[in-house]
């Protein structure tokens, strides 16, 4: 029985070494693949990771982007109230001019209304011929008593 025993213990032993063997490599082979596994999760990890610094890089310049925008519509809008005030005073100043002129033009007209009817009446009351000398002592008088 030792034979047998012995025998089972020696075909254990080969068969023990073969099948070892397959263990081994199964055992290496999960183990590399577990590895791998580990690294493409932190690669993943890293991916990501990148991926959310990119999503909120673009959100913050996105914010930055609407900012600006909101601040060059407002200084937009400042400029044209200020070019509409601006124009509104120049037509104003214009129209006060206008006005000037036409009431210096009215008060121009009426006085030399008013100097051809002194100059007719004058004529006419000392019924003599009036030379441009004295037209013009007329004149000037009249002139004087009325801006006075």
């Amino acid at each position: 029985m030792s034979d047998v025993l012995q025998s089972h213990q020696t075909s254990s032993f080969l068969f023990f070494k073969p099948v070892r063997k397959i263990l081994d490599a199964r055992k290496e082979k999960m183990m590399s693949d577990v590895t791998e596994a580990h690294k493409k999760n932190a690669s993943a990890q890293t991916l990501l990771t990148e991926a959310e610094g990119r999503i909120r890089d673009s959100k913050t310049e996105a914010v930055a982007i609407v900012e600006n925008a909101r601040k060059e519509a407002e200084a937009i809008k400042e400029q044209t109230i200020a070019k509409a005030k601006a124009e509104a005073i120049r037509i104003k100043k214009d129209a006060e001019k206008d006005i000037e002129m036409s009431k210096k033009q009215a008060q121009d007209d009426i006085n030399k209304s008013i100097i051809e009817v002194a100059l007719k009446a004058s004529e006419k009351v000392l019924e003599r011929e009036v030379d441009s000398k004295d037209n013009e002592k007329v004149i000037g008088d009249f002139l004087e008593e009325m801006n006075k």
